[in-house]
């Protein structure tokens, strides 16, 4: 066992304030995400979605 245990006694509260902060931070983006980007995006992803079946639709009973 080495003399000096323990050099950091502060390095666990360290690295769990940093992954606090990282997920804190990462948690308001995704809900800044979800409240102004995606019911932006929603029509035209719905939309996209519904050209994308029919014309796979059409191309299926022409084939």
């Amino acid at each position: 066992m080495s003399r000096f245990y323990d050099r950091r006694p502060l390095w666990p509260f360290t690295w769990w304030m940093v992954g606090t902060m990282f997920l804190v931070l990462f948690l308001t983006g995704f809900q800044w995400f979800v409240v102004h980007v995606l019911p932006a995006m929603a029509p035209f992803l719905i939309v996209g979605f519904l050209v994308i079946v029919v014309v796979w639709g059409v191309h299926r009973l022409r084939g």
